[in-house]
């Protein structure tokens, strides 16, 4: 029996991209046969300067069917601004969350919780009380009996895709340009859904460039794909790119946690 997925995740980047955010995981959750994805907000406070997750801002636009706040599983920090860097305010939750989880998993459907960094490891180390939680989540379902995966989102195994081009893209892309911007008529379910690591070879004519690339994400009113990282050695090898890859996944963390 394969172990129940539970995302994490960072909004930083799409405070003001909501609908373009939801649209993007639900075309990538219908495509891999999962319903729309039921969403749980593990900030302590809701007072933020981003838009989309501001107040109820984010419930409104999802609907109370797709969120729940769980304030219990916040960070004490970001009120009490004294005491370690991250403070569970009560780990205990997380058993609920996990119920959750495995309740909404009978029914094709997976959660996702989230707050506002970016990143939930830098250097490896946790960057982000999200990294915690997933630990309390592992534990609590090992003490269950209950086999999990936890893994930021999108999840997946980095691949390798090729992608033909335009010369004028593949001159930007040649020059350094960190956020590639994708043809109108991409497959979102695609391109949003790409595992973190991913490298990409574009292609024009008989040249070619490797990138390693996040999912896609929504800025000025375009889709793109992000480059997390690049050699100015156009003659860097495609295992050379795969190896950096890991030590990306393993330094931001994006390797998957199991029980």
């Amino acid at each position: 029996m394969k172990p129940i997925t539970i995302f994490s995740w960072g909004y930083y980047g799409w405070g003001n991209h909501t609908p373009y955010l939801i649209k993007a995981l639900d075309a990538v959750e219908e495509s891999k046969g999962f319903k729309p994805l039921m969403f749980v907000d593990i900030r302590i406070s809701h007072g933020v300067r981003a838009k989309g997750f501001k107040g109820s801002a984010f419930k409104n636009l999802v609907g109370e069917q797709r969120y729940l706040a769980m304030k219990d599983l916040g960070n004490e920090k970001i009120i009490s601004g004294s005491g370690p860097a991250i403070q569970i305010a009560k780990p205990a939750a997380a058993k609920d969350l996990l119920d959750l989880a495995i309740k909404l998993s009978k029914t094709k459907q997976r959660l996702l919780f989230f707050c506002s960094c970016k990143f939930n490891k830098f250097g490896g180390k946790p960057n982000c009380h999200r990294c915690t939680v997933a630990g309390l989540l592992i534990k609590a379902a090992k003490k269950q009996g209950v086999s999990i995966q936890v893994v930021e989102w999108p999840g997946g195994e980095p691949k390798n895709i090729k992608m033909e081009i335009t010369p004028k893209l593949f001159g930007s892309i040649n020059k350094g340009v960190m956020n590639i911007t994708l043809p109108k008529d991409c497959d979102l379910a695609e391109m949003a859904g790409l595992p973190w690591g991913t490298v990409v070879t574009f292609k024009c004519n008989d040249q070619e460039l490797n990138r390693i690339v996040g999912p896609a994400i929504y800025q000025k009113s375009k889709w793109i794909l992000p480059v997390q990282f690049f050699y100015f050695d156009q003659d860097a090898s495609l295992a050379i790119y795969h190896k950096e890859s890991e030590k990306i996944r393993k330094s931001h963390g994006f390797l998957p946690t199991n029980s």
